[in-house]
């Protein structure tokens, strides 16, 4: 229902939002904080932050009622259960006790780690005026082809690293949807010649839709992996207590094994993004080593019965 509204102003400026909580990284999503400048007015009854993923225009608010004034001036609040697959865009309202509501806050993009299909985003004036605009110079992005990358110049894709033909993996999975998360066992085989040495410094894995929207990403940072006893395959496995990367995005465990002069890939993860893996459609799947980076642009899923999906 639409409130009504009186001129109140914009409600705030935001300040910053940023990726918090251990607990939620293991899960796949994300418990984030959101900080702002408070409204001026002095018959302010509360706040409503909307959020909406980078692509779609504002849905319904959450309302965090008047949280306590910080000791810098500043107002926050904590947002739990956000997926992280995505970009997102926040916004703060403030209302009075009659249901007036203000306009938007300035908006403030949280931008998940990953390569982009374009370089270009909605933004919104308002709740129901969004537009297209440029994304942020440099940001990493592709053309056309995941493996072919650069950086964002001017709303388009500047091309620096050129995808080399061979670059085509075989890989094969299942996801099983349970309570609103998904639970992903792949395995994969990256052509050579590839060092496991190049993911010494991290790597990446992605499934995307046919449109190169990302469905799932995850990132495992430089020193994430061990060497096994024998030197043959590195190892990252999610310990059990201690701080977790959001960029980890849910992987519990990733195996790089060596075969012949590429390697074999296994891993398991838990997040929110898989419960929505699509079935009878083209999917992408991307793996970036190093400066490495391997895809199979045509996985297809079918349905398996019983909550499972099986793609390859």
């Amino acid at each position: 229902m639409r409130r009504d509204r009186r001129t109140l102003g914009a409600a705030a400026t935001i300040l910053a939002i940023a990726v918090v909580g251990a607990a939620a990284a293991r899960s796949g999503r994300s418990l984030i904080r959101v900080r702002w400048r408070p409204s001026p007015s002095d018959d302010i009854a509360g706040y409503r932050v909307y959020t909406r993923p980078l692509d779609a225009p504002y849905g319904e608010p959450r309302d965090v009622g008047l949280p306590p004034t910080q000791g810098d001036g500043t107002v926050r609040t904590l947002l739990p259960d956000t997926e992280r697959s995505g970009d997102y865009a926040f916004a703060v309202t403030a209302y009075t006790a009659d249901g007036a509501e203000s306009d938007l806050s300035n908006e403030l993009v949280l931008y998940a780690p990953g390569v982009r299909a374009a370089c270009t985003e909605l933004r919104c004036a308002t709740r129901d005026d969004c537009f297209v605009a440029s994304s942020p110079d440099g940001m990493a992005c592709y053309q056309g082809d995941p493996c072919a990358t650069g950086g964002c110049a001017g709303g388009t894709c500047a091309v620096t690293a050129t995808a080399a033909p061979a670059d085509d993996l075989l890989v094969h999975f299942i996801v099983r949807k349970r309570g609103g998360r998904g639970r992903l066992v792949a395995g994969a085989v990256l052509p050579g010649p590839l060092s496991l040495e190049d993911a010494v410094a991290g790597a990446t894995i992605e499934l995307r839709d046919a449109t190169g929207k990302v469905l799932y990403a995850a990132t495992l940072p430089s020193g994430a992996f061990r060497w096994t006893r024998h030197g043959q395959a590195l190892v990252y496995q999610r310990a059990g207590t201690g701080k977790v990367s959001a960029a980890t995005h849910g992987l519990t465990r990733v195996m790089l094994r060596r075969a012949g002069n590429g390697a074999d890939l296994t891993l398991r993860a838990v997040a929110g993004g898989l419960a929505r893996v699509p079935t009878d459609t083209r999917l992408v799947w991307v793996v970036r080593v190093g400066d490495r980076c391997a895809r199979n642009p045509a996985v297809v899923c079918r349905s398996g019965g019983n909550g499972a999906t099986y793609c390859g």
